[in-house]
């Protein structure tokens, strides 16, 4: 059970902002004795907290391109990386991400650029404890600064 809002808002011509938040309250129901979770145990991979932030913009150049440059702020809350009371259970750090992009495009032709994790977070996405006694930790790393360029045509 949680709630999640979502706002978009135009304060001008050309420029769009975004907000989105939500609260997940992931627990269990009921007991699962044969795993040892109790009622209320927390659920792996949903954090409590999530939100995001965009700003867009928009504008024409001379008679037939359009410029438009964005970014955006993400964030992750703490989460656990299997079920509340599990042997192996680790807390995954929170985090927050910067991702900007630009492009400029006609009817035709649309040349971008982005780079996604500004900061080049090192934070990971999930994982869990290796060997017995746990050892390492195996999991996905959040994707690392990453530049990029495209160029669409519309046929």
């Amino acid at each position: 059970q949680g709630v999640e809002f979502a706002s978009v808002y135009t304060p001008m011509r050309g420029l769009l902002l975004g907000f989105n938040t939500a609260y997940t309250d992931a627990v269990l129901t009921e007991d699962v004795p044969k795993q040892g979770w109790l009622d209320g145990a927390r659920l792996p991979s949903s954090p409590k907290w999530t939100a995001s932030f965009t700003a867009n913009y928009e504008f024409p150049v001379g008679d037939d391109w359009t410029v438009r440059m964005g970014g955006g702020v993400r964030y992750v809350g703490k989460r656990l990386n299997h079920v509340e009371g599990s042997d192996d259970v680790l807390t995954l750090s929170s985090y927050s991400v910067v991702d900007l992009n630009a492009g400029l495009s006609n009817d035709r032709w649309t040349l971008g650029v982005f780079i996604r994790n500004l900061a080049d977070k090192r934070v990971y996405a999930n994982g869990g404890l290796i060997g017995d006694p746990p050892q390492f930790i195996n999991g996905i790393v959040l994707q690392p600064r990453t530049i990029g360029v495209s160029l669409d045509a519309r046929f």
